[in-house]
């Protein structure tokens, strides 16, 4: 059974911020198959973003003098590595920057096991961590 489901992101206002598109090949899954699905299509969209958008001139542009003394800077590589961000998400996930909620239901371990149907609802929350005391 394949599912394409949406995942919403939400803010704590319950606003929904973003929706990405997935597809899930298994009727059940774990938590972190459901953030690596996620992560890997966010990245995915991001990269093909970035590889159509046209490169944006610099503020600043060196003098003559200074790319002579200093050379031209070389281009950064506009491809994000979906694998780093996964790894960053589940930490995130592991210290409650991130909840999931699956159908309403808020899950806290990775390795949970999640039954998946064409309207399960998939939810990430993203908290902000305020400074100050």
């Amino acid at each position: 059974m394949m599912a394409t489901l949406t995942i919403r992101d939400e803010s704590t206002a319950g606003k929904t911020l973003g929706a990405t598109h997935i597809e899930l090949r298994e009727s059940q899954v774990t938590v972190e198959e459901v953030i690596r699905s996620y992560v890997f299509q966010r990245v995915k969209d991001c990269n093909v973003q970035r590889a159509v958008a046209p490169p944006k001139p610099p503020l600043v542009v060196p003098s003559q003098d200074e790319v002579m003394l200093n050379g031209t800077q070389p281009a950064q590589s506009s491809s994000i590595d979906w694998r780093v961000e996964f790894d960053k998400t589940k930490e995130a996930f592991r210290n409650q920057q991130i909840l999931v909620f699956i159908n309403e239901e808020q899950f806290n371990s990775l390795d949970a096991v999640v039954r998946i149907e064409p309207s399960t609802d998939i939810k990430f929350l993203h908290l902000t961590m305020l400074m100050g005391g």
